[in-house]
């Protein structure tokens, strides 16, 4: 963590909930919370998982969820080493389907539609779990379309750093792995995993991805992309959290390049849970618009 959210994030993780991650949405983790008696203290040390704990804490990661659909409004922010800041709107919604977590969301790409004048919004319908598959449209009328392996490392759009590859998170779910032990993060400790692509998979740049969990609430802390030498290529932190209707969600999200300097930041601005969506507005086939809810259902961050 960041040390100006060292507060925030101790005074959640002190809870006497339970802390708990759901994983594989549009790059936002949802902190759930669960009364399951936790003491609240913070571990001082954290000692190397024996063998055969490891892969049940790995799947007790991988399997989590919130309670009920969602809809979040948030912004994204690109902050270049030198220039201004670039602002763009979105809105998520998620819900699970038998494959595990199923996300749409639309982003105002900051170009105007000349037939209607109003700002054009991208769209995407993304399926995590044991199944990934993504596909986007370039119009709220327009089809939605898969997007095919050599296109997940291209950016959304012109002006941020995520990419398909950052919101499929395909890596959660990688099969061969290495358990690299614990490691301190900030104030927290966490046990990582080294995540290795399957033979096949058609990702040149990425050798291999680190997953740092903390150790006591399995909550993801970090994400670092390493390239083929090894070396860092981008690095995924969360940074702060937010209680929205009785269950915690993360508030920030910074995606840095390390060659770069640059970073784009995800942060929720309101949200809505505890829903029950259509399932067909997560159906690429359907092309339907997505649900929209009044203002006063949405709690402010």
């Amino acid at each position: 963590m960041f040390p100006f959210h060292k507060r925030i994030a101790q005074k959640i993780l002190r809870s006497t909930d339970c802390t708990r991650l759901i994983t594989g949405l549009f790059f936002a983790l949802i902190l759930t919370t669960n009364q399951c008696g936790a003491d609240g203290a913070r571990p001082r040390f954290a000692e190397a998982l024996p063998p055969e704990a490891v892969h049940p804490f790995l799947e007790s990661f991988r399997t989590q969820g919130l309670q009920g659909d969602y809809s979040f409004r948030f912004l994204l922010e690109h902050l270049p080493r030198r220039g201004r800041t670039m602002r763009y709107e979105g809105t998520l919604w998620g819900s699970w389907n038998q494959h595990g977590p199923v996300s749409r969301f639309a982003i105002d790409s900051g170009v105007t539609d000349q037939e209607s004048g109003r700002p054009s919004a991208r769209e995407w319908i993304v399926q995590n779990g044991g199944q990934q598959q993504a596909w986007v449209r370039e119009a709220t009328d327009g089809t939605f379309e898969p997007i095919d392996t050599t296109a997940l490392m291209e950016p959304l759009f012109e002006g941020v750093l995520y990419r398909p590859f950052d919101l499929l998170m395909p890596f959660i779910y990688w099969d061969d792995y290495e358990y690299e032990g614990p490691k301190a993060i900030g104030t927290r400790l966490a046990h990582q995993f080294l995540m290795k692509p399957p033979a096949g998979l058609d990702l040149p740049q990425v050798h291999a991805v680190r997953l740092s969990l903390d150790s006591e609430y399995r909550a993801l802390m970090r994400i670092e992309i390493l390239d083929t030498s090894g070396e860092l290529l981008t690095r995924f932190e969360v940074e702060s959290f937010k209680k929205v209707q009785g269950q915690y969600i993360v508030k920030r999200i910074t995606l840095g390049e390390e060659t770069s300097g640059e970073r784009t930041r995800f942060r929720v601005t309101a949200a809505v849970l505890n829903l029950a969506l259509p399932v067909q507005i997560f159906d690429a086939e359907e092309n339907i618009k997505a649900p929209e809810f009044a203002p006063e259902k949405f709690t402010e961050l």
